[in-house]
Order: C-alpha cells, then sequence, then structure tokens
C-alpha cells in the first residue's frame, strides 16, 4: 500500500513541474518511495527531495568547471608574467635606448670658430676699452655765470645744428644786456654749482680703486690715439692717492731755469724752450749730476708710492744666475 502511495505522490509533483522532471531524477525518486524511511515523508517533502537532489546533481558539473577555471587561472597567470618579463625587456632595453640618446645628446658635436677678422677685432678691443675707460662719471652742472645762462635759455627748446649759430649769436646780446642783480645771481649759482660737482667727483674717485683709475686712464689714452674717442679733448681720471711719475734730470734742470725768470721776455716759449735745450748740452757732467741725483731720489720716492698703494714694485725683482 505504501508504495502505491509513493508512486502517485511522485507523479503529481511531475505533473506540477510540468514534466520538466528527466527520467533519471524519476527513477530517482522511485528509489527513495521504496525506501522505509523516506516513504513516510514523500508525501509532504516530495517537491523538496526533487529539488535536492537536482542540486546534488550538479557538484560534478561545477567541479569540472572549477578545475578547467583553475587551469585557466594558471594559464592566464603564466601569460601574464610572460607579459610583464617582456614588458620588462622591453622598458629596460627602452631605458637603454634612452640613455645613449641622452649621451648623444649631452655631447654636442663642436663647431670649429671662425677665425675673427680685423674690423671684429677692432670692435671688440673699442667695446673693451670703453668699459675699462669708466665713462659713467658724474655729470657737472654749469660752473661759469655764462655756461649758466646758455642751459636755463636753452632747456626745453630743442634746435636745429642749422640754428644753433643764429641762436648763440642772440643768446650772446641778451646776455651782455643782463642786469648787475641778473648777473650776480648767475655767479652765484654757477659758484655753488662747482662747488657741488667738486664733492660729487671725489666721492665718485674715491669709490673706485687706485687700480681701477689707473687702468682707465690708459684705456682712455689709447681710445683717443687709435679711435679717437672721444672726438673732443680726453679727459684723465683726476686722483690725489695715484702717485707721481718721477721727473728726469733734464726736467728738473728746465724747471730750474724757468724759475729764475730770464726766460720771461719775448721770442716765444718755443724759442725759450730751444735756449733752455742748448744750454743743457752744453752743461759740463760736473753740474749735471746734482740733476741726476735729484732724479735718482724722485725715482726712490715713487717706487716707495708704487708700493704703498698698489701693493707691488715697480720692477719685478731680478733672478739670480744659477751656479
Amino acid at each position: 500500500m505504501l508504495t502505491s502511495i509513493g508512486r502517485a505522490a511522485t507523479r503529481r509533483l511531475a505533473t506540477a513541474t510540468n514534466a520538466a522532471t528527466s527520467s533519471r531524477r524519476i527513477a530517482i525518486f522511485g528509489v527513495v518511495a521504496r525506501s522505509p524511511v523516506r516513504q513516510l515523508n514523500v508525501a509532504g517533502s516530495g517537491f523538496n527531495l526533487v529539488r535536492s537532489f537536482a542540486t546534488r546533481g550538479r557538484p560534478k558539473a561545477d567541479t569540472t568547471a572549477t578545475g578547467k577555471s583553475k587551469k585557466t587561472t594558471a594559464k592566464s597567470k603564466t601569460t601574464t608574467k610572460s607579459k610583464t618579463t617582456t614588458a620588462k625587456g622591453k622598458t629596460a632595453a627602452a631605458k637603454k635606448g634612452t640613455g645613449k640618446k641622452a649621451a648623444s645628446a649631452a655631447k654636442p658635436r663642436q663647431k670649429r670658430k671662425k677665425a675673427l677678422t680685423d674690423e671684429k677685432k677692432a670692435t671688440l678691443q673699442r667695446k673693451e676699452l670703453k668699459k675699462t675707460a669708466l665713462f659713467d662719471e658724474p655729470k657737472h652742472s654749469a660752473e661759469t655765470p655764462w655756461q649758466l645762462f646758455v642751459a636755463e635759455q636753452m632747456q626745453g627748446k630743442p634746435r636745429k645744428p642749422d640754428e644753433l649759430r643764429s641762436s648763440m649769436q642772440q643768446l650772446a646780446d641778451a646776455y651782455k644786456s643782463l642786469s648787475p642783480s641778473e648777473l650776480q645771481r648767475l655767479e652765484k649759482t654757477a659758484e655753488q654749482n662747482k662747488r657741488a660737482n667738486a664733492v660729487a667727483y671725489k666721492a665718485w674717485v674715491e669709490s673706485l680703486t687706485p687700480d681701477q683709475v689707473r687702468a682707465a686712464n690708459r684705456a682712455r689714452g689709447l681710445l683717443k690715439r687709435k679711435y679717437n674717442i672721444p672726438k673732443g679733448q680726453a679727459k684723465h681720471i683726476k686722483d690725489e692717492r695715484q702717485p707721481k711719475r718721477p721727473l728726469t734730470a733734464y726736467s728738473l734742470f728746465t724747471r730750474a731755469r724757468w724759475s729764475t725768470g730770464e726766460f720771461s721776455g719775448g721770442g716765444g716759449v718755443r724759442n725759450r724752450g730751444v735756449a733752455i735745450a742748448q744750454e743743457w748740452k752744453k752743461l759740463p757732467e760736473t753740474e749735471k749730476k746734482p740733476y741726476y741725483d735729484l732724479q735718482k731720489a724722485d725715482l726712490e720716492r715713487y717706487e716707495k708710492e708704487i708700493a704703498a698703494v698698489f701693493g707691488r714694485s715697480l720692477t719685478p725683482p731680478r733672478k739670480e744666475a744659477s751656479a
């Protein structure tokens, strides 16, 4: 009787699931229905048994799939490692290549310098001499009444070169007709400018070293002789710290002769200079000796001042002959 009940329950469950259960599962339910332990629960939980056996029948496929996935994972790991190794190799090769390129870029080919032309050399020399000449001295204000009057009248009135001559003539006529009070004002202002110029110039000179002043004066002299710069009179920097050059015996004799007053008459300076030169030639050596002694003393004074101001001797020490 129990067997027939189990079979009926099985059929009902098969009909409720729309005949979706396979013949294999029906056979399993038949086996379970024959079991004395399961027969009591078949009627109430037949559907649960179908689901439980259905789920228990899937692990083999899942296990197989897992195995395949493990193999696939292992293969993917191996492939990833190989790709990583290849990428590292490429990166290292790229770094080596970059290093070579960087090394080649860091050492560019040295271009051969072209020989300078004479004109280029002269241009560079002028530029260097101008820099050494120190032409940045402070500008002087007008130091005479006439200069001050012209500066005041010409201020803010630019004129063409063709008009300068006529303008200066007009200014000269106007200056002559100035009142005494106006002339006195110009003289007073010009004197103040002169003192201010002296103070500013002295401060500028003292801001330089004696070596800089000496080099600047040499550069100014060379610019004037070689390139005629400036076109006007070449002015040297006046520095009281610079040692005065020693005088020669002939210069000392000339000064002594001029101080006597014997050559203060007419005849011109040139003729009087020629007369003094003739006297020096005719002078005996015994009478020239005092002037040579003064020359030696003045040279010693100059050497001491050079050592004190510039910190060096006038002439380099002589090398002793080796034995």
